[in-house]
């Protein structure tokens, strides 16, 4: 679709908000509301379609709402602003539930409406006294109306006068403060371990953070993960993130939720990348829980990066049953455009490393692939299998094939080839080195430890580790 303003609110849409705008459409029994529907849902459908002009998205468009109809360019540019105009009003009018009972509270008070102040006052305790969709925000809005409470009983000029609001008020904009401010530190974590870089935080502000750590579950929990990262006892502030996290997580906005099971698996990441092997289960855990709570789901689906790292982690534990049936079951809530050849390659994948070779070539033989790393992919794996199936010659032909497929592939970068010549080059001197020639092997080891881009590193250097004594 051409690049316009009305494209760029539909890119912008989640498929939640698409549902409820065709709802507020539905709702609008009007013949033009009517129209409306009609041209969003044909718009919505090309709108991801490759690039055309105007006239031809029109004709394409237009034949398809008023097929009996001559295309009127007029009436259709007419249409396209109305709609345009009709999505962005109801994307702002969607105010938040804070905001409209703050403005209810907001209108009580300017227009001098006790009773309604009262009743909408109310309305908004009720709201906040449940435990749910916290962030730091919420200490905002509660601040706000605790100001509008002072600002409502400076009004009535009543004689025994207290400033109990206001006070209320100056402790709601603490915690605000302190929550946001180590919200902020929270979220640059991730980039301070990768560049090895430190952001300070001021040594008085941790102090006052620590001393109201306990009327804020939000503050806690922010400091919980700079522990994790920074103290002496992190791991031990793992476990209590961990616990506080599960057990308060109902109460939790969207985005806490995110931030903290981030956190969490960078941790377990961090720890397993300086050899401590027993946060693998760990993060096996923290993937179950944010499986559970749909926290790492987006609008029904699953990111590719945690489909891909939770079958790894699945697998390095051996809990094959449970990475099968996962598989199975959120393959087809990836956004791959081509889930059958996800399912297949995962399984295959899943067969290796239980040593069920003959299924791998089952489900990887005669298997044309569309996508250029599931290709790179399951030739590696077939590569693997007859390895360990000690069928040398088909091995060495699938060597030859695939450097050829390298060669002749436009669509991978040279570096990137140079990965995949490197497992090539050392799967043939495996099958073809003398196996009594200890040293050639010893000098294999060495240059593949120090050789950094090398698929399946780990795998080669154990295949050299099984040719030599088990001393060395």
């Amino acid at each position: 679709m051409a690049k316009t303003k009305l494209s760029s609110i539909l890119i912008s849409l989640s498929d939640k908000e698409k549902s409820d705008y065709r709802k507020h459409l539905q709702n609008h029994p009007s013949k033009s509301h009517k129209e409306l529907l009609k041209l969003f849902n044909t718009i919505d459908k090309i709108h991801n379609s490759p690039p055309m002009n105007s006239r031809d998205l029109a004709l394409q468009s237009w034949s398809k709402i008023y097929p009996s109809t001559p295309l009127d360019m007029n009436k259709w540019r007419k249409n396209l602003t109305r709609l345009s105009q009709s999505l962005f009003e109801f994307l702002t009018q969607n105010l938040s539930e804070e905001e409209i009972l703050f403005k209810e509270l907001t209108e009580a008070s300017t227009r001098g409406l006790d009773k309604y102040f009262d009743a909408t006052l109310k309305n908004i305790n009720t709201f906040f006294n449940e435990e749910k969709n916290l962030e730091p925000e919420r200490y905002l809005w509660l601040h706000k109306i605790a100001i509008k409470q002072h600002q409502q009983l400076e009004g009535q000029k009543k004689k025994n006068f207290s400033f109990d609001y206001l006070d209320k008020a100056d402790q709601l904009l603490d915690l605000f403060y302190y929550a946001k401010k180590l919200d902020l530190y929270i979220n640059s974590i991730g980039f301070q371990l990768s560049t090895k870089s430190k952001i300070k935080l001021n040594d008085d502000m941790i102090t006052k953070a620590n001393e109201i750590r306990n009327k804020s579950l939000l503050i806690n929990l922010n400091l919980l993960v700079k522990e994790m990262f920074e103290s002496e006892q992190s791991e031990e502030a793992y476990q209590n993130l961990k616990e506080s996290f599960a057990r308060n997580i109902g109460k939790l906005h969207a985005v806490e939720k995110q931030k903290h099971i981030r956190s969490l698996m960078n941790y377990c990441v961090y720890l397993i990348n300086k050899g401590k092997a027993v946060y693998f289960q760990e993060l096996f855990t923290v993937y179950e829980l944010a499986l559970k709570e749909e926290i790492i789901i987006k609008d029904g689906r699953l990111n590719q990066m945690h489909f891909r790292n939770i079958i790894t982690v699945g697998l390095h534990l051996k809990h094959y049953n449970w990475t099968e049936s996962f598989i199975q079951n959120y393959a087809n809530k990836t956004e791959s455009d081509d889930k059958s050849s996800l399912i297949r390659f995962n399984l295959a994948k899943l067969y290796f490393h239980k040593k069920d070779y003959t299924s791998v070539i089952g489900q990887l033989k005669d298997v044309e692939y569309n996508k250029t790393d599931f290709q790179l992919g399951s030739k590696i794996l077939l590569l693997q299998t007859y390895y360990e199936l000690g069928e040398e010659e088909t091995l060495d032909a699938l060597c030859e094939s695939f450097r050829i497929y390298l060669l002749r592939n436009k669509n991978i970068s040279n570096e990137y080839k140079q990965q995949y010549y490197q497992i090539i080059k050392f799967v043939r001197k495996l099958i073809f080195t003398n196996p009594y020639e200890k040293d050639k092997f010893r000098k294999l080891k060495a240059k593949a430890m120090d050789t950094q881009s090398l698929v399946e590193k780990k795998w080669i250097i154990e295949k050299i580790e099984e040719k030599l004594p088990t001393s060395q």
